[in-house]
């Protein structure tokens, strides 16, 4: 490439230009949580005290930076590893190459189990 002679721009200009609609089309948050479904089917979190950290579920939380929301059961629980584990899957599914990907991890616990008994007057 070469800014003087202008030789080689065009592929670059191309590529900086479909990484700008990669960065600025959503990801539906069923693909999304489909994506990490399947991902955790691949290659499941490691057990941590005998139990296994678990997705909820995610939604994208902003366009720029790429941010997911990510509620899930314990997240000290989440390593570092799986973590990039999950944003690789991410940037391979959704020919996100070259984007920065910011994670906010939620704990949420499961609900309990509702009582589904009713009352009649």
């Amino acid at each position: 490439f070469s800014a003087q002679t202008r030789e080689g721009l065009e592929p670059l200009l191309l590529q900086l230009k479909a990484l700008y609609e990669r960065l600025h089309t959503p990801i539906t948050t069923g693909a999304l949580n489909r994506c990490l479904q399947k991902a955790q089917q691949i290659q499941p979190p490691p057990l941590v005290q005998g139990k296994r950290f678990k997705l909820y579920y995610a939604v994208q939380k902003q366009q720029l930076p790429l941010t997911f929301k990510v509620f899930c059961n314990r997240c000290a629980w989440m390593p570092p590893t799986y973590e990039r584990f999950l944003e690789n899957t991410l940037r391979e599914q959704f020919l996100l190459s070259g984007c920065p990907i910011a994670w906010e991890w939620v704990e949420k616990q499961p609900h309990a189990s509702r009582n589904t008994e009713r009352q009649y007057d």
